[in-house]
């Protein structure tokens, strides 16, 4: 995998509401194109909803990724680190693998 982005560990609450809120982007956006099947329309939000989603999912992996990393690595010390990493990059199925 590419290269590793070394964040605080007290950081991964931003990084779960920043995944959080490209979900709900997507969900508001796949619930308008719902609504809209079969009317005519002059936008097409489904690129924006689909980018949404996968980068949803991106940072999602990015943080089962930093919470696996810091459980394996800090945890179990006396005096833990309030570091963390995961991979740079946004390979999908690299991530997930």
């Amino acid at each position: 995998m590419g290269n590793i982005k070394t964040v605080k560990y007290s950081n991964l609450t931003s990084l779960y509401f920043t995944a959080k809120s490209f979900q709900n982007n997507y969900e508001h956006l796949k619930t308008q194109l719902a609504k809209n099947l079969g009317k005519i329309s002059y936008e097409n939000p489904m690129p924006t909803a689909a980018t949404n989603g996968f980068f949803a999912l991106e940072l999602y992996l990015k943080l089962i990724y930093a919470f696996e990393y810091w459980e394996k690595q800090e945890r179990s010390k006396e005096t833990p680190l309030n570091l963390t990493q995961f991979p740079k990059g946004h390979k999908l199925k690299e991530l997930y693998e």
